[in-house]
């Protein structure tokens, strides 16, 4: 959020996992973090959904080259947009 104070039209991408369950397991099955290290990420992570509405876009982290797909493609649509693109429109149209 101090990100998108500093920069309002920051394009925003909310990344969640699929359940809060499936993230902890996740954190589990990765065996670098105790369990009240893996607890507080969870109460962290929990908390942060309170945010989304801020965000521009969600991905759900399900499978991850679905998950990089969406993100590369929103990456490319934010890229493609008419305000973005001016100076080459203008370009354009000057024949």
């Amino acid at each position: 959020m101090k990100i998108k104070e500093q920069m309002p039209d920051a394009v925003m991408i909310f990344v969640i996992p699929p359940s809060f369950r499936e993230l902890r397991n996740r954190l589990v099955s990765r065996g670098t973090e105790d369990l009240d290290v893996i607890d507080k990420r969870i109460n962290t992570a929990i908390s942060e959904v309170d945010y989304i509405k801020e965000y521009t876009y969600v991905i759900i982290n399900d499978n991850i080259d679905e998950a990089v797909s969406e993100f590369t493609s929103i990456v490319k649509a934010e890229h493609l947009k008419v305000n973005k693109n001016i100076n080459i429109i203008q370009e354009v149209c000057k024949l």
